[in-house]
């Protein structure tokens, strides 16, 4: 029989609603960036070289993927049930959040400096991204497979 932690602890009711909620929500958040980026990697990948397709994406998406991740922010740490989250997810979501500060920082400084935006790690947050909306989807159908089967009981 396992034993339940806070760590391992099953959901009720009110917590996969939670879930299925908040998921929601940052998927349809995520929408719009998600399908428009999609849109302009389909389209650079095919007109652009590497190079030019790197410094197209990181000048359109720059400063939308900083307010993508604000935004995101907003609606998890705003959230009452991000307390209840166990102490590693808690600090994996924040680490997250600090990295993408870090960035912003850092960027805002090369700016200054040296007049250009930082592509590689631009890149990186612009692909995890991408794969939130990816794992949010996944997420929202395995809730709603736990919730249907928990209804079904």
């Amino acid at each position: 029989m396992t034993k339940h932690t806070p760590e391992n602890a099953p959901l009720d009711a009110a917590g996969r609603n939670f879930l299925r909620r908040i998921a929601y929500i940052i998927r349809n958040k995520l929408s719009e960036y998600y399908y428009c980026c999609q849109n302009d990697i389909e389209e650079l990948s095919q007109t652009k070289s590497e190079e030019e397709f790197k410094d197209a994406m990181v000048d359109n998406y720059f400063d939308r993927t900083l307010a993508m991740y604000n935004e995101l922010g907003k609606i998890i740490f705003s959230s009452r049930h991000f307390l209840f989250l166990p102490q590693t997810q808690r600090e994996s979501i924040q680490d997250t959040f600090d990295y993408v500060l870090l960035q912003k920082a850092y960027a805002t400084s090369i700016i200054s400096e040296q007049g250009g935006i930082p592509h590689e790690e631009t890149i990186l947050m612009i692909k995890d991204l991408l794969d939130l909306f990816d794992n949010i989807t996944q997420e929202i159908n395995r809730i709603n497979e736990l919730v249907e089967h928990t209804e079904d009981q």
